[in-house]
């Protein structure tokens, strides 16, 4: 399987599509859902956001991106807690995900 086909698009996008599935499934459906049965839902909030913090060793990161990165983790803890259903966050992620798939889509070729 050749990068530079014109299907290259489509594969970046299953692979993002199967890693925030993956991330959700593993984040917020095993780990905040455990979490928040043995030890509330606070303390799973804050175990959700330091889960989060595997992004912070990202090529790039800083102050700002781990900032945002705790808060995103709290987002996303809270919209499974609130829910109980893993598709709004995994929704929310897809999301961040899309301009990511723009830009390496533009890029492509150059």
């Amino acid at each position: 399987m050749s990068i530079s086909t014109t299907y290259y698009s489509m594969k970046f996008f299953t692979v993002l599509l199967v890693a925030a599935l993956v991330e959700d499934l593993f984040h917020r459906g095993l780990i905040i859902r455990v979490c928040e049965n043995w030890l509330g839902t606070h303390l799973s909030l804050v175990i959700g956001m330091l889960v989060e913090m595997q992004h912070i060793f990202n090529p790039n990161s800083n102050l700002f991106s781990l900032f945002v990165t705790l808060i995103w983790g709290f987002t996303m803890a809270m919209m499974f807690i609130y829910t109980k259903r893993i598709w709004l966050p995994f929704f929310f992620h897809r999301l961040e995900f899309f301009p990511a798939f723009l830009w390496v889509k533009s890029h492509r070729g150059k």
